[in-house]
């Protein structure tokens, strides 16, 4: 991977030093590609996010933690290339 598809672009509507240090927590794993702990983090994250009061980063990093776990679910090989299923003989 290029690295540069890694990293979630994320703005949260309530700035505060927590989710700002979450979201660069979580773009350092994803560059790292440490599937696992971007799962962890992403949780952490969510809750926060409803904590404050902001749903629209909650739902959008609920979907960031579910990629990260169908990652870990589905590796796709040593080169950590994820690569799509058969469209009927075309990748």
């Amino acid at each position: 991977m290029d690295g540069k598809s890694l990293f979630v672009g994320v703005m949260s509507v309530v700035a505060d030093p927590v989710t700002d240090g979450l979201i660069d927590a979580i773009n350092a794993k994803l560059s790292e590609e440490q599937w696992e702990q971007v799962a962890v983090l992403a949780l952490s994250l969510r809750e926060h996010a409803l904590a404050v009061g902001d749903g629209q980063l909650a739902v959008l990093v609920e979907d960031i933690r579910a990629i990260a776990l169908d990652v870990v679910a589905h590796p796709s090989g040593d080169d950590g290339v994820i690569r799509g299923g058969d469209a009927g003989g075309r990748d």
